[in-house]
């Protein structure tokens, strides 16, 4: 048993030492990013607490504006998709249609025939 100890503290130990060293330094480094996290939610408090002048507002706006533009752009693409999927099915039909058509013209004169 005490071999088995020697054996696992001298394999293993190292790597614990390590992992420790590790999760020491990230949790330090998350203790900083909610530091810096907190600042920058501050300073965006701040700034959207300031009243707007006419430059960023029309700014605002043009980028409101943007945004809408984009939105009905992708409406109007997904649409257009789908106007033409439902040609395609419509054009495939009109083609089984008129197939079916001649089908059963054949079959009528087949059968007048006999």
């Amino acid at each position: 048993n005490r071999e088995i100890v020697k054996r696992i503290d001298a394999e293993y130990k190292p790597q614990i030492v390590r992992q420790k060293a590790e999760i020491d330094k990230l949790k330090g480094d998350i203790k900083y990013l909610k530091l810096d996290n907190l600042k920058l939610e501050s300073q965006i408090d701040k700034m959207l607490k300031k009243p707007l002048d006419n430059v960023e507002k029309k700014s605002e706006l043009e980028y409101i504006k943007d945004i809408k533009i984009k939105e009905q752009q992708k409406k109007i693409d997904e649409l257009e998709h789908e106007l033409q999927m439902l040609t395609q099915k419509y054009s495939t039909l009109e083609q089984t249609k008129l197939e079916l058509q001649f089908d059963k013209e054949n079959f009528d004169l087949e059968r007048s025939r006999m």
